[in-house]
């Protein structure tokens, strides 16, 4: 990690905490008389203990493994450009893993706002890259281009490994009846890559239906649902191979924007819960989550 990289870490890393702090600080400050929800006097007397702890704060680690097609490749070697013609990108794979904090309120009874914070690392590899033998064929002027091109981007095992900072805000609309509940969470998060100059803003949109019941002296909840990913904005970035230096943009889009959600809530008591989520039918995704509410 370079100097650059870890001062942006920290600084990250501070503004996480003290989002943390006020929180924690608002939350202490009105435990009482329960500011949040802003609604609370009009929801029903009988079901206002229904109602979770107004805010909350949460750890998370997350791990998600999926194909990435790539549309407009661009690619320049040691100042050259490359005809897309010549030498083009169809997909890369990536698996990345992400560690984040997350605070909340409920604002109203039917309306939560969170920030999210933290850091990825993770690796892209199995690159279609293409090479039009026919065009060189025809054009010979091009192959003192393509010898400067590293023969190694394009081995089966190559593979590029990346780390960096997201944060984003999202806000999720809830309601229930009985003991079945519902839930639209949409989130935009940005991406900052070492790899990549430009951050990579990611939507997400997700729908639970969830069925909380008893267990064990504990609540719990088992829930379905679906996500929805969507890569907003084009990257670019620069990196230096054998020699040669790569400089690249492109448009990456899931292969497969929708996923299905399964997953389990345990309320060990008011406070503490602990989420477990499986995505799968689409990207692979894992995602765990230790919050604590007041």
């Amino acid at each position: 990690m370079s100097s650059g990289d870890l001062v942006r870490g920290l600084d990250y890393s501070h503004l996480i905490l003290w989002i943390c702090v006020a929180v924690t600080l608002s939350g202490t400050c009105f435990a009482e008389d329960r500011l949040l929800p802003l609604d609370l006097s009009s929801v029903p007397s009988e079901t206002r203990n229904q109602l979770p702890f107004p805010y909350g704060i949460s750890v998370n680690y997350t791990y998600v493994r999926e194909k990435l097609d790539i549309d407009h490749f661009n690619l320049s070697v040691n100042g050259q450009n490359v005809p897309s013609s010549l030498v083009n990108l169809s997909s890369l794979n990536h698996r990345t893993q992400a560690e984040t904090i997350r605070a909340d309120a409920w604002l109203l009874s039917f309306l939560d706002l969170y920030g999210i914070g933290g850091f990825v690392h993770g690796t892209a590899d199995n690159m279609k890259i293409h090479i039009n033998q026919a065009l060189i064929t025809e054009n010979p002027a091009l192959l003192p281009l393509l010898n400067e091109f590293p023969s190694s981007l394009i081995s089966p095992g190559f593979s590029i490994d990346y780390h960096g900072t997201v944060y984003g805000f999202g806000a999720i609309l809830g309601g229930g009846y009985g003991h079945f509940f519902y839930s639209y969470d949409v989130n935009y998060t940005w991406t900052n890559i070492n790899r990549l100059q430009t951050s990579v803003d990611t939507l997400i949109q997700e729908i639970r239906i969830r069925y909380k019941t008893g267990a064990f002296g504990n609540k719990v909840s088992v829930y379905t649902g679906a996500s929805n990913e969507d890569i907003k904005a084009r990257q670019s970035g620069a990196y230096n191979l054998n020699g040669a230096h790569l400089e690249y943009s492109l448009e990456a889009r899931p292969a497969h924007p929708w996923n299905a959600l399964l997953g389990t809530e345990v309320e060990f008591t008011p406070h503490w819960n602990l989420t477990l989520e499986d995505g799968f039918s689409g990207r692979n995704q894992l995602t765990s989550s230790l919050g604590y509410r007041f």
